[in-house]
């Protein structure tokens, strides 16, 4: 039975790894390019591609600690920082978990709030220097996972109204989009109907399947 869950355990981390390095492929490639174009140049949606790929990681790894690696393996020498020793036996797996979904977090937050203010003095900086940022992401979070329990408490009250404001923003911006599409659509209707009346009908008709 040990030997299943190791290899379970083994399997859950080759899993994660694939998928991190499907992931970071072309932000690694960052070490030698900068994502430019044919000129050589940095191109100026570079710096958004990969922060989305960056999130897309943090996202997949909380995953797979969460459900993969944690509830397969034992992590007795990380309760010392974690505190998941003193809670009842019957939630330690979920405290494990929580944990370690709570300390990517935290480093993701961080990563993306310095990368923020470094952007605004130099906006230059959210397109180079990609495989130092990758390279310290990924040392934030092994030492999150070595560091004491505490130290997150402050971050569990902001992440709350954080998320709460996130939502709220998000709505936002998911309505505002359905209007622009809206209206993007309308135009395009409005034109066609000029040079043929009726023909802007497929703009505004859902077809039937």
């Amino acid at each position: 039975m040990g030997g299943i869950i190791s290899t379970a355990a083994c399997c859950a981390g080759e899993a994660a790894c694939c998928l991190g390095c499907a992931c970071l492929s072309k932000i690694c490639g960052s070490l030698c390019s900068c994502g430019g174009g044919s000129d050589g140049k940095p191109q100026p949606s570079a710096g958004r591609k990969r922060s989305v790929m960056m999130i897309m990681f943090s996202l997949i790894l909380s995953l797979t600690l969460q459900f993969l690696i944690i509830p397969n393996a034992y992590w007795d020498k990380l309760d010392f920082a974690w505190q998941c020793e003193d809670v009842d036996a019957a939630a330690q797996e979920a405290c494990r978990a929580n944990s370690a979904v709570f300390r990517v977090s935290m480093v993701s937050a961080t990563f993306f709030l310095t990368n923020a203010m470094a952007s605004a003095a130099a906006p230059s900086y959210n397109r180079n220097f990609w495989g130092a940022k990758v390279a310290f992401y990924l040392l934030l979070i092994l030492a999150a996972m070595f560091t004491p329990a505490a130290v997150f408490d402050g971050y569990l009250n902001v992440a709350r109204v954080g998320a709460a404001v996130f939502v709220v923003l998000q709505q936002i911006i998911l309505i505002d989009l359905a209007y622009n599409w809206n209206d993007s659509w309308v135009v395009k209707a409005d034109e066609d109907d000029k040079d043929l009346m009726g023909s802007g009908d497929a703009w505004l008709k859902v077809s039937e399947p």
